[in-house]
């Protein structure tokens, strides 16, 4: 029972990123969002600055690892409705590679296929392409930083390369996030090693 209700703790986050502008010859872009996340469910608002609107993204973790995900982006302002299924397999030592199938208001799907790798030193790695007439090659970048363990407080930037058409877009993103799970961890092993401390004296 204690094992369900650590997974299902949510994560609080914000993040702040700036991008290649989509729409020339606007400067960079610049995004601002916060959300929440656990196991199962990722949500948050993002604000773009260059289109001056306001983004609703969910994502549903359907299977344990992230096998089996569904990803929505709703702009109503822009009548903008798409969706991604993502199906994983995972193996050894990190690596994984998955299929995606993205879609406008669930038609004209895309394929893309990807590999992820996950490395100590830097973190998730994965490299994605496409095979259609709107060529997109995507190689990111992101590694999580445990800043303030009894807070459950994490640093986590993300640098993103795109070549969309020949055309090459960048983003980097950096997200600060307080997980609740590793703070209740953290408190639960306090009370543990206060509990084995009283009763080893007692003992003595």
């Amino acid at each position: 029972m204690f094992n369900i209700i650590m997974e299902g703790m949510l994560a609080l986050f914000i993040s702040f990123s700036v991008r290649t502008a989509k729409i020339e010859p606007n400067p960079l872009d610049y995004q601002l969002a916060f959300g929440v996340e656990n196991k199962y469910f990722e949500s948050d608002f993002e604000y773009e600055r260059e289109n001056g609107l306001m983004y609703l993204n969910l994502i549903n973790k359907i299977t344990p690892h992230e096998r089996v995900s569904l990803s929505q982006k709703y702009i109503g302002a822009r009548k903008i409705d798409s969706q991604t299924l993502t199906l994983k397999q995972p193996f050894k030592h990190g690596h994984s590679v998955f299929l995606a199938l993205n879609a406008q208001a669930w038609t004209d799907a895309r394929i893309l296929i990807g590999y992820q790798l996950n490395l100590k030193e830097f973190g998730k790695v994965e490299l994605s392409s496409n095979f259609s007439d709107r060529t997109i090659i995507d190689l990111k970048l992101k590694k999580p930083f445990l800043i303030a363990e009894n807070y459950g407080l994490y640093l986590e930037p993300l640098l993103v390369y795109s070549l969309i058409n020949d055309k090459v877009f960048w983003q980097a993103k950096v997200r600060l996030k307080i997980d609740f799970k590793t703070l209740l961890s953290r408190k639960t092993e306090e009370v543990r090693e206060t509990n084995d401390g009283e009763l080893q004296e007692q003992g003595n």
